[in-house]
């Protein structure tokens, strides 16, 4: 008890003093000193500290951090933070007057969460378009203010102050710097765009999950696999809904019937035929009850604000016309139009991906409707509420309690933040996806008091671990990552714990003969100098220590090894199954027997630019492409070292820098 009691004090204190040295070290990196710092604290900063010494940085500007955050940067939200407040007072001393101590119990249902979360929203909504006049103020769009808008961009600006000024909702403010009309829009015309604008958005999210639900739940029927708990069921049916939604509008795409009616009626016939789902989750919806209790000082109430603001916050910035940065124009959301747009199979979306369901939007409202843009970006939104809903299900699922604090924690990270408001790619449905493999599989492996039934249904959650994995897999291959993590778990608690270390032994020579992990290129940047292993040598060794450790493991419990190939196979065939399709599509569309390990599609669309004279004196390639083809005298060697691409390195370098030793590679998360 003695010892339990010191490392739960030792716990907390080295969590707040390793995080309080990263915050000051982050701070105190120029770059992000640049934009949390006001100008003075940065001259300060640079003349105490130089621009090398991140920690004395952080820690001679945090005061003026905190300062500049107070008075400048949470601005915007004060009306917000108020609010908050307020009813936060109001609510704590409701809760003590109503038990006679210092603690609170709620009892919260599914249509609660969604009140609240429209409640965030409004005030959000109201502090910052109708509080502030600077967000109030509109310019009128002119090819001077914009002068790097496209002509389809500037059109759409221009048709919405237009029709702003058909309804009366501008007041003239005058004329800016630049000679341009400078408006005011009246409070009138701000609620009633939160009810045009923000609520069928709230309406196309809420039936989106409700269609994932139902139709989740009906294929985890088929697998016989019950939850007992409500979270569970809820975050498993609704990723595995939204796979089966995957699957459906990728054969529609195969079979050329990507069309809008079709694409509306689906989304009328999948409830009518999961009938008896559909009223489970109504039930759910409005009968479900859990409780919240603890004391007033606990935070969680807090903390699920904060999250549940966070989330509202996000959503709002979704709400636009455009897509933000070329990774969205050029890719997680251009393709699903394009998609849409030929109404039939494109070879970029060859795989089980997330990207069939970002088509929704374009698909059941046009691919030139406005809504129909933010519709498609608000189901990117979506992925990072699954993201949240699984982790809170993890945590609760393996400690019982809690979860939304680790929940923030993610959702909170920078690099989550970017892709739930600004670029919406479809990381969020990564991490959804490679989260629920985990989860299914250590409800295989780990049994508890929370899911004590389904120990006997261990080989179906693995199956369902392994098609989380494949769809994973198909929306980003890095869940392969995800994949040779949970493969050692599952040997080390079969076999015996010293098989975890030969199971990754395998996975990391599988990197290395990839050429995902080079020896030599790490050695060399950590060490500074031109450092040869041989790779195969390297393999070779990492394989035969494998085969020892296995061997050893092996002995220890020789009866667990025919159930650890079975639970193996059970979980690398549901990966299998749910990649097979689309690997299969793409050795009929290239015309190759026996197949092969195509993981795209050809492209029939575009014509082939023949630099290297290849295909001189032809009209098409191999697989019936317009080729336009350079004569031999013009032809560029690209097999020439010259020639080779090198985006690949010029990406790796943009993030890990071009540094080397060891204090380089120890820095980089706080650079990064």
């Amino acid at each position: 008890m003695h010892i339990e009691w010191i490392l739960g004090i030792l716990l907390p204190f080295s969590v707040i003093v390793w995080g309080g040295y990263t915050l000051l070290v982050y701070l105190g990196v120029p770059v992000h000193g640049a934009v949390l710092f006001p100008g003075p604290v940065r001259e300060i900063v640079g003349a105490a500290c130089g621009n090398d010494a991140f920690f004395c940085r952080g820690l001679n500007g945090f005061v003026g951090f905190v300062q500049f955050t107070l008075s400048a940067r949470l601005q915007p939200f004060l009306g917000y933070l108020l609010v908050s407040v307020g009813v936060g007072i109001l609510f704590s001393t409701w809760q003590w007057w109503r038990w006679k101590k210092p603690e609170f119990q709620v009892t919260f249902t599914p249509w609660n969460v969604l009140l609240l979360f429209l409640l965030s929203l409004w005030v959000l909504f109201m502090t910052l378009g109708g509080a502030s006049s600077n967000f109030r103020r509109l310019a009128e769009p002119t090819p001077e203010l914009y002068p790097d808008t496209k002509d389809q961009q500037m059109e759409v600006l221009q048709e919405n102050f237009e029709d702003l000024q058909k309804r009366n909702c501008l007041t003239y403010a005058g004329r800016g710097g630049n000679g341009v009309n400078i408006h005011l829009l009246k409070h009138r015309c701000i609620q009633m765009s939160f009810v045009t604008r923000g609520l069928p958005h709230v309406a196309f999210v809420f039936v989106l999950l409700f269609e994932f639900l139902v139709l989740g739940r009906a294929l985890l029927s088929l697998l016989r696999i019950r939850p007992k708990n409500l979270l569970l069921e809820t975050i498993v049916c609704a990723a595995l809904g939204a796979c089966g939604w995957i699957v459906l509008l990728w054969s529609l795409s195969i079979s050329s019937l990507l069309i809008m009616a079709i694409g509306r009626a689906l989304m009328f016939v999948v409830p009518l035929l999961c009938f008896r789902h559909v009223c489970y989750w109504a039930r759910c919806f409005v009968c479900a009850k859990w409780e919240v209790k603890g004391p007033l000082w606990s935070g969680a109430l807090i903390v699920g604000w904060l999250l549940l603001s966070y989330l509202a916050f996000n959503f709002l910035s979704v709400i636009r016309p455009f897509p933000i940065g070329w990774d969205d124009l050029g890719s997680y959301l251009n393709r699903p139009r394009l998609l849409v747009s030929y109404g039939h199979f494109i070879f970029s979306m060859a795989p089980f991906q997330w990207e069939y369901l970002t088509s929704l939007g374009f698909l059941l409202f046009g691919y030139d409707s406005t809504f129909g843009t933010s519709a498609s970006m608000m189901v990117n939104w979506s992925a990072g509420l699954l993201a949240i809903l699984a982790i809170i299900a993890f945590v609760r699922t393996f400690l019982g309690t809690g979860g939304i604090l680790a929940a923030t924690l993610y959702y909170l990270l920078p690099l989550v933040g970017h892709f739930s408001f600004a670029d919406m790619k479809t990381d969020n449905a990564v991490f959804t996806f490679g989260a629920l493999s985990f989860l299914c599989g250590f409800i295989a492996l780990f049994p508890t008091e929370n899911n004590e039934r389904e120990r006997t249904s261990g080989l179906r959650w693995l199956f369902l671990a392994g098609i989380f994995a494949g769809f994973g897999f198909a929306t980003k291959p890095t869940t392969i990552m995800v994949i040779l993590a949970f493969l050692p778990v599952l040997v080390g608690t079969t076999l015996h714990w010293t098989g975890f270390i030969g199971a990754l032994f395998v996975a990391w020579s599988m990197f290395i003969a990839k050429g995902t992990f080079n020896v030599n290129d790490i050695l060399m940047r950590f060490i500074g100098e031109e450092v040869f292993v041989s790779r195969w040598w390297f393999i070779g060794f990492l394989l035969a220590a494998s085969m020892l450790i296995f061997l050893c493991a092996a002995s220890y419990r020789r009866k667990a090894i025919i159930p650890l190939f079975i639970q193996g196979s059970v979980c690398i065939g549901g990966m299998i199954i749910t990649v097979l399709p689309w690997l299969i599509h793409n050795n009929i569309l290239f015309g190759t027997f026996p197949p092969e390990l195509r993981m795209g599609a050809p492209n029939t669309l575009t014509p082939v630019l023949d630099i290297s004279a290849k295909y001189y004196g032809k009209r098409t390639n191999e697989i019936g492409r317009a080729v336009r083809s350079l004569p031999p005298d013009f032809a560029v060697a690209i097999e020439h070292p010259a020639c080779q691409p090198t985006g690949h390195k010029e990406e790796l370098d943009r993030y890990w820098g071009d540094g080397q030793g060891w204090r380089h590679y120890v820095f980089l998360p706080w650079r990064t």
